[in-house]
This record gives structure tokens, C-alpha cells and sequence, in this order.
């Protein structure tokens, strides 16, 4: 028998088992009695991993992921994952029992870190034990699309509109993927206008990707005063074939 004082101190001399704990209480009259008996888990060994560092490779936009381990641990049950150090919060990670899977955040951006990162995978047991596998992911490349910006009134000053009876011009194409992936052609580029339901339809204009366009009250039948225009433009690049819309700007009679 030992005090509940002194139980603290001697279950750390236990070596690591289940183990079952009742206490005996009695009264001045010598009558007594057990308490149910509890179950008491030591553990003083932490988790472990197949390999104390691993180098990967995970591809940005990517949601699916790129990494799934396990550790094992003999006595403590389900096991609490966390990542560590200053790229973590570029990842993230899914757990069930002792596996756990890491994937890409959608703020990793390989063309402005080409280089690795540096995380680190801790393992946590129900008895507090941890231990940690040092992750070195080199990024690669995945597909990012284009930009294409207009802008009215001949400036460039944001505004989210554009004058009838004025020009709507075109900005520059940007694809972020340059100069990892090779812009193979530029295709088909669209004006559209919304209808008086709201959907985009076509103005079938030709134009000059890098041009202007005249905006007139009518286009081929459809107002466009009230109505919003923007420009659908395709391309491709060694990822294959994309189509993309600029923003949209409301048509106005005056400024």
C-alpha cells in the first residue's frame, strides 16, 4: 500500500504496461473496503517515426496530398499531429489514429520560392511523449492562369466603369507560370456584354489583343448602356489550353 502523496513519484519507476490501481479505505472501526479498480496507462515512450528526416517533392495548387506516414506507438491510442517551423503555415495536414497526410496550401506559390521548404511533422501521444521528422519539400511548378486586365476612359485608374461612346482598352497578358512554362500560342479573344437576364453573350468583334475597343450604345442589337463588358481570351502554355475572362466593367453614360 502507498499514499496518495507519494503515488505521483513511484509510478515513474513503473516500466511501461496497463496497469490496474485500487485503493483500500477504512473507518476507525476497522471496517473496510476497495474502490473499483482503474486502469492506468504508463507510458514513457514517445512515438516513432520509420525515419527521422525525409526529402519530398509537392506540387503547388495541388490539393491532394503529397505525403502520408504513420508512427508507432505501443500504448497510448490515437496520436495528435502538428507541423512546426517558419514554412508550416503553407501546409497542411489531415490525421486518423496514427497515420496522417500533409498537403499544399493554396498561398504556396512556386515562381516566388523556387527553392526548399522546411517543416517539421510532430507526433504527440496521450501520454505527452512527442517526437518530430524533419521535412525538406521541394516545390514544383503546377498550372497558374493568365491575366488579362481593361480599363476605361484611357486611364489606368481602376475605375469599374467605362463610358459608352469611348474606348475600353486592353491591358497586358500575364501568365505566372512564365518563364517555367512556355506561352505556345495566344488563341481566340471575345468581347462580351450581359443580356437584360444577366448572362454573358458574344459581341463577335475582331480585334487586336492589344488594342481598344469602341463601345457604341448598341452592339450588334444588345444595349450596352447599364450593361457590363469584359473580354474572354484563350491560350496556351505547356500546361494545355485555358480560357480566361478579364474583370468586368458597367457601361455608363457618364463618368
Amino acid at each position: 500500500l502507498m499514499s496518495l502523496s507519494s503515488l505521483n513519484t513511484w509510478y515513474k519507476k513503473l516500466t511501461q504496461f496497463t496497469y490496474q490501481f485500487r485503493a483500500i479505505v477504512s473507518d476507525g472501526a476497522g471496517n473496510s473496503a476497495f474502490t473499483k479498480a482503474v486502469p492506468v496507462v504508463v507510458d514513457h515512450i514517445a512515438p516513432s517515426f520509420s525515419t527521422s528526416a525525409v526529402t519530398l517533392s509537392a506540387t503547388e495548387n495541388s490539393t491532394d496530398a503529397f505525403y502520408t506516414t504513420s508512427v508507432t506507438d505501443s500504448l497510448s491510442g490515437e496520436i495528435n499531429y502538428t507541423l512546426a517551423g517558419t514554412d508550416a503555415g503553407l501546409f497542411s495536414l489531415s490525421s486518423s489514429g496514427k497515420s496522417v497526410s500533409i498537403a499544399v496550401l493554396p498561398t504556396l506559390d512556386y515562381e516566388t520560392h523556387t527553392s526548399a521548404y522546411h517543416v517539421n511533422l510532430v507526433a504527440k501521444d496521450l501520454a505527452g511523449n512527442s517526437t518530430s521528422q524533419a521535412l525538406t519539400i521541394n516545390p514544383l511548378n503546377g498550372d497558374d492562369l493568365g491575366t488579362i486586365g481593361i480599363f476605361g476612359n484611357g486611364t489606368h485608374d481602376g475605375s469599374q466603369t467605362v463610358l459608352y461612346g469611348r474606348n475600353v482598352n486592353v491591358g497586358n497578358f500575364v501568365d505566372p507560370d512564365l518563364p517555367g512554362a512556355n506561352v505556345q500560342s495566344i488563341g481566340t479573344f471575345n468581347w462580351q456584354v450581359t443580356d437584360v437576364n444577366g448572362n454573358w453573350v458574344a459581341l463577335n468583334v475582331s480585334n487586336s489583343l492589344y488594342n481598344s475597343y469602341y463601345i457604341g450604345s448598341y452592339v450588334n442589337g444588345q444595349t450596352t448602356l447599364g450593361r457590363n463588358i469584359r473580354l474572354e481570351l484563350s491560350y496556351s502554355d505547356d500546361f494545355g489550353l485555358h480560357t480566361i475572362y478579364s474583370q468586368a466593367l458597367l457601361v455608363v453614360s457618364t463618368p
